[in-house]
């Protein structure tokens, strides 16, 4: 690395979408809708200040031990030197994804039972999802899964393609008097891995009318694995660094960075998962316009995708040698050199001497529950009205089991490296004005004060998150010709410029979560729609 020429990265990345659809009546009590969606997205990457090794060797006179213009060990390189040796260049990918699909739903009335109309919806769809990606050649790996930059990351091109059929239905039926039950069904067909289908079951029961609902739900559900995780390029590199406790010792100490690789898995099936769900809503008749629902859920999902950890390999085959069902991902010498025959022979190897493979599998599962709870109240005045929604999401219980012999490992209401940002709680409120044919909404997000891993004290935490936005909107009427129907949308988002609490021991690239918080800061926006 050299400080005057930093290694950087850059995406640019356009996307396009288009859609359109039909819908209408077949009789009074039978309606249908037919759609088709095409989305493109291509990404262009660049990463200027990798090192030519050939130029590179050439300049610092290392291969044949001359003194080359570049002495490595000065402290005052002159940078016309470092710049007239033409070492550096850029890598470069491109990436291309693309999802089409089609769909036709039938939806209605079928017939009268005792308690209500037997009510049905049914449909089906296809989807063909495409994904390629274009690098320069000099990031292809080498026989030895290496780039020809030097100590830079490998890009492999790549294309693939899914086809996906799917059928789905649904049963609305009225059991007795204000209880409703519904049953539904889901399979897919896919090109490239499992066909999968799920059911779920659900009741509904006014206990007073149009006043007070109880509700559950239980059901199955599935994610195929994307086609980057099945079809994408394999990464090549040095693993993070390795402490171990060598064989016959209690103490561990630290070992060193392995030659490693993994990636994509052909063979990956899809994840599943279980829920159950449990919940009132309450909308009482004193209090016109005020609505509350609580809702308890439940999920367990199996099969996550997830890699075995390269000190978990490093560990288990230094401990058990041969035995370790681990044995087959470490090798000595080569990606497919000699396997280890006894313990204790990783810590006495030479670390660029390892090479271990731990590629995409299905092994991970997790278990989380919580509540939902909303309050909603509106109002209409002479003046216009009010509507104010608050939303509270709290988890009860987050647990994360990444190898089947491992504990199951609680992250709600931390932020860890294994599972991210999680808050014991979170709530976003949003408070609408409205009068005439304009309209002003305030928005609030709220995450608590929350422990950090790697944290240099207990004491020592992401701070509380508070961030805000604003809109005002106007909707156009017949005042002004051949506007009618246009909306107009004026807004700021995190209006306040509230960046994200720091975690730097954890988030060591951003220094703080960019995936839970808003990283932008203040943003502008403004939208129209145009209905006629």
């Amino acid at each position: 690395r050299f400080v005057e020429y930093p290694r950087q990265y850059f995406y640019d990345t356009e996307s396009f979408r288009i859609l359109g659809g039909l819908r209408g009546n077949i009789t009074e009590t039978l309606r249908f809708e037919v759609a088709a969606n095409h989305n493109k997205s291509d990404q262009d990457y660049r990463n200027p200040g990798v090192v030519d090794p050939d130029l590179f060797y050439e300049a610092t006179g290392l291969l044949d031990n001359t003194a080359g213009p570049i002495n490595l060990f000065s402290r005052a390189v002159p940078a016309d030197v470092v710049a007239s040796s033409g070492m550096f260049g850029e890598a470069w990918s491109k990436f291309t994804s693309e999802l089409t699909t089609f769909d036709a739903t039938v939806n209605g009335e079928l017939f009268e039972m005792p308690a209500g109309t037997l009510k049905f919806a049914f449909g089906v769809e296809h989807r063909i999802d495409k994904l390629s990606g274009t690098v320069d050649p000099l990031s292809m790996p080498d026989p030895d899964g290496f780039p020809y930059w030097l100590g830079a990351t490998t890009l492999q091109p790549f294309s693939a393609k899914r086809d996906v059929t799917a059928f789905f239905g649904e049963l609305q039926i009225p059991v007795i008097d204000r209880l409703t039950a519904s049953l539904a069904g889901r399979y897919e067909k896919y090109s490239d891995t499992d066909d999968p289908f799920v059911p779920k079951v659900g009741l509904r029961y006014e206990v007073l009318e149009d006043e007070l609902v109880l509700r559950g739900s239980w059901g199955e559900s599935f994610h195929a694995p994307s086609l980057y995780s099945m079809f994408g390029p394999t990464d090549a590199g040095f693993s993070s660094p390795i402490s171990m406790i060598p064989y016959g010792d209690t103490v561990s100490q630290a070992w060193g960075q392995s030659n490693f690789r993994g990636g994509s898995n052909p063979n990956l099936e899809p994840t599943e998962s279980e829920s159950w769900t449990a919940g009132i809503v309450y909308t009482p008749k004193f209090a016109s316009g005020l609505s509350l629902s609580v809702t308890y859920w439940n999920i367990t999902e199996d099969k996550l995708v997830s890699s075995v950890p390269t000190a978990t390999i490093a560990q288990d085959v230094e401990t058990n040698g041969a035995a370790s069902p681990y044995v087959d991902m470490l090798r000595f010498g080569a990606w497919d050199g000699a396997r280890a025959t006894a313990p204790g022979q990783v810590f006495a190897a030479v670390t660029d001497d390892v090479f271990i493979t731990s590629p995409s599998i299905n092994i991970a599962t997790q278990e989380l529950d919580g509540v939902d709870f909303e309050l909603s109240y509106s109002a209409d005045f002479d003046f216009g009205g009010i509507d104010f929604t608050s939303s509270w999401t709290w988890f009860n219980e987050y647990m994360v089991q990444v190898l089947p012999t491992d504990d199951p490992v609680k992250t709600d209401g931390y932020a860890t490296d294994l599972n991210g940002t999680i808050p014991e709680w979170r709530v976003y409120n949003t408070l609408t004005f409205r009068t005439g044919k304009m309209s002003f909404t305030l928005g609030q997000t709220f995450i608590p004060r929350m422990p950090y891993e790697f944290s240099p004290s207990e004491d020592d935490r992401m701070e509380t998150y508070v961030a805000w936005d604003a809109a005002v909107a106007y909707s156009f009427g017949d005042e002004v010709p051949y506007l009618n129907g246009l909306r107009l949308r004026l807004g700021v988002n995190n209006f306040t410029n509230e960046m994200p609490p720091l975690a730097p021991n954890l988030y060591s690239e951003a220094n703080a979560d960019v995936a839970t918080y808003n990283p932008i800061g203040r943003m502008f926006f403004i939208d129209a729609t145009y209905n006629w």
